[in-house]
């Protein structure tokens, strides 16, 4: 077999492998989204979800609402430019916010709704969420902790 004569052959392969694994371990993520179309998304905070909801459904925008109120008093991202197909996430005035069924949710969508429901967490492993240590539909206190598994969805 004829042994490479310089680092550079090596490149390309290495930078494939490193490519894959990051992958796997849900760290690297494609910067290219295909026939994706953006949109200058705004500020709704205190305007009606309903109203909202329908405006970006059109632009194929994925909503996420957390809580069942009418108005909304948190959302991420905010007056940012975003790709349709994107997640979009709106707190909205409940008073009886519960923890959302987050099986399935990337560890960054899993920090985002965390995060905007103030809910400390702790996560282990790699990848998608596979477990949660609180109930989808427990209504959330200001004393929880949620622990929160993942793990691959190549092993599925």
């Amino acid at each position: 077999a004829k042994r490479p004569n310089s680092i550079q052959a090596l490149a390309e392969p290495v930078k494939e492998i490193v490519k894959n694994i990051s992958k796997y371990y849900n760290i690297y993520q494609e910067t290219t989204k295909s026939n994706g179309t953006t949109y200058q998304l705004n500020n709704f905070i205190n305007q009606s979800i309903k109203e909202v909801k329908e405006i970006l459904n059109k632009e194929k925008i994925n909503t996420i609402i957390l809580g069942d109120g009418n108005k909304i008093i948190n959302q991420y991202p905010i007056n940012t430019t975003i790709t349709t197909f994107d997640k979009v996430f709106f707190v909205t005035n409940s008073n009886n916010l519960v923890i959302p069924d987050l099986t399935g949710y990337s560890k960054n969508d899993l920090e985002v709704v965390l995060t905007l429901l103030k809910i400390p967490y702790t996560i282990k492993g790699h990848g998608y969420v596979i477990n949660q240590s609180i109930l989808p539909g427990t209504k959330i206190d200001s004393n929880m902790q949620i622990e929160i598994t993942l793990a691959s969805k190549l092993k599925e």
